[in-house]
């Protein structure tokens, strides 16, 4: 709790940071550095806070990836409180992939492409 008695927002972009992570196990985004060395930066990140919300309030997080590139996309986060429903925040974030040996831009990786289309299908 912030000193406005409610939930500091830093802790909003834990959430986000945890929901994006989760997203990337599930598509094999994290994992993969270690056989291929390609992995993802957050190259950029916003958030706009819509509402404030109270502890124990319960949050449900949503991730999706909207405009992609070859070695790029952008995520779209957001938070919405339970109880009524309502978005608490929104966060959009530029994701990059990553050569960590090459230390430089990378493509996506197909499998992690492939693994985006299974979990949100209509990508292309």
């Amino acid at each position: 709790m912030g000193s406005f008695s409610h939930v500091n927002n830093f802790v909003h972009f834990g959430c986000f940071n945890s929901a994006r992570i989760q997203y990337f196990q599930r598509v094999r985004f994290l994992g993969e550095r270690k056989n291929y060395n390609v992995g993802s930066i957050l190259t950029s990140t916003s958030c706009r806070f819509r509402r404030p919300n109270n502890f124990p309030d319960e949050l449900l997080v949503s991730t999706r990836v909207r405009d992609w590139g070859m070695d790029r996309f952008k995520m779209n986060c957001l938070i919405l409180n339970l109880a009524d429903e309502i978005m608490v925040a929104a966060n959009d974030g530029l994701i990059v992939s990553y050569d960590y040996r090459k230390k430089k831009k990378a493509l996506i990786l197909i499998l992690v492409r492939n693994g985006i289309k299974k979990l949100e299908p209509g990508h292309q």
